[in-house]
């Protein structure tokens, strides 16, 4: 029999009744100690199921696990997390280490997250007590040492955010990340970590085509341009600290501090990115939803050793037909509006991103505010799966998450094509290829509001 227990937390003090619910060999005081830091009274009830059966636990076990002479057992507790009759997601505590017992979670990050942040997130779908309740949250657990390690848990979480929310990619388990680990110059287990090659290959065999990308001494900012770019795509991925042998899954931003543009007037051309201060960041020694600031810029609560500087590779786990990466296409728009071919004579904020064209049409369809002119080209374009995306924008129109200038751009573009545009436009004209043949409407455009389907507000 499944047993649940109910446990009330009207005061701090009361997650110790954790200890009298729980087996000892399943709990450790640190993370008792982090439920009241991090969660606190954001909740008033937690159930405790057991047994649990977790499949990732259990695929870990056969290969690990179930080969030592001491005995593991099998089963899982499962503590879900409720205020009043709202579900926030659950942990799951399993019998390994002491500082690795929190295994596959699944939670809401409001729980965690004191500050406004914009995040990479699916829809989960759990069965509990009979009932299936949905999740919007990103994966996450503590790495188990010998067999999993920092980077293992943060290609995991990836793979599988993406096995559950698209039907072309698998929905994998620790287990299977583990053994499909290239095996270069150690085991797989017990594991001394993965390398910089271990980790796109793993990504690779799930369907992705990895872009590895190196921070570069003196061009800090273009790196983090870059970053923000992919997480404004909705593309999650994996941080590496080289120094601090360590990896992490960036899924998300801090919030937009648009009071910075009242200081980058005269500068012409902003990125998004200047207005952006802190990630979003799912490490396996916190609990999830940590915010890392960059050094200037510390943020409240930040739990974390180390800033976003501190991350000098990137492993982005692209769709294979995504080939035109954002270095080209930053270099592209750039030289494009400082020839003076917008109508622009003021500041412009720039935002890059990567979308669906099903999506960006939906959106388009939706909009009550874009012109019809316009709405009716972007709906009858021609367009291949996914497409990067510019919003370019005035600091008041910004201000307001309105543009009224868009560069639509082919992903599947080689890398020297100068001209990898299917449409743009600006205020007074709107460009665009008809067949390859390039036309052009005299059309006033208002402004319009910005894309945000990529990521969500919390």
């Amino acid at each position: 029999m499944i047993n649940l227990e109910s446990l009330e937390i009207i005061k701090l003090e009361d997650y110790d009744g954790l200890n009298t619910l729980v087996n000892e060999e399943y709990l450790h005081e640190h993370f008792i100690n982090e439920f009241k830091q991090r969660i606190g009274l954001k909740v008033n009830k937690i159930i405790i199921e057991y047994p649990y059966y977790d499949k990732d636990y259990l695929s870990t076990y056969y290969i690990y696990y179930s080969k030592k002479h001491k005995i593991f057992s099998k089963n899982c507790y499962r503590l879900h997390f409720f205020k009043n009759d709202s579900y926030y997601g659950y942990f799951t505590l399993r019998p390994t280490a002491h500082y690795t017992k929190i295994g596959k979670s699944y939670v809401y990050p409001k729980l965690l997250l004191n500050n406004k942040a914009y995040l990479i997130l699916g829809d989960f779908e759990i069965q509990f007590a009979g009932n299936e309740v949905s999740v919007n949250v990103f994966p996450w657990m503590y790495q188990e040492t010998d067999i999993s390690v920092c980077a293992h848990v943060a290609t995991w979480s990836i793979i599988r955010y993406y096995g559950n929310k698209y039907k072309n990619y698998a929905d994998a388990c620790m287990g299977d990340v583990i053994e499909k680990t290239p095996e270069f110059m150690n085991r797989k287990v017990p594991s001394k970590g993965l390398n910089l090659l271990q980790i796109p290959g793993i990504l690779r065999q799930f369907g992705f085509s990895p872009l590895l990308i190196q921070q570069q001494l003196t061009k800090e900012d273009e790196f983090y341009d870059e970053l923000i770019a992919y997480i404004e795509s909705g593309i999650p991925f994996i941080g590496v600290m080289t120094k601090k042998h360590h990896a992490v899954s960036v899924i998300g931003h801090g919030d937009i501090d648009y009071t910075l543009l009242n200081q980058k007037t005269g500068q012409g051309l902003i990125s998004n990115s200047e207005l952006i201060n802190s990630l979003i960041i799912n490490d396996d020694n916190f609990l999830p939803y940590i915010e890392v600031t960059k050094k200037s810029a510390p943020a409240q609560n930040n739990v974390a050793s180390y800033n976003i500087e501190d991350i000098d590779y990137a492993i982005v786990p692209l769709y294979d037909k995504m080939q035109l990466e954002y270095g080209f296409v930053k270099i592209r728009v750039n030289d494009y509006i400082n020839l003076g071919n917008l109508s622009y004579i003021s500041d412009k904020v720039v935002r890059i991103y990567i979308t669906s064209s099903n999506s960006l049409k939906k959106k388009t369809f939706n909009s009550a505010t874009m012109n019809n002119e316009l709405k009716n080209l972007i709906l009858r374009m021609n367009m291949p799966k996914f497409v990067w995306c510019v919003d370019i924008s005035s600091i008041e129109e910004y201000k307001n998450s309105l543009t009224s200038g868009r560069m639509i751009i082919d992903t599947t573009a080689s890398t020297f094509d100068l001209e990898p545009w299917l449409l743009i436009h600006d205020n007074i004209e709107i460009l665009y290829k008809d067949n390859g043949k390039l036309m052009k409407e005299d059309i006033s455009i208002n402004p319009y509001e910005i894309y945000k389907n990529n990521l969500r507000e919390v």
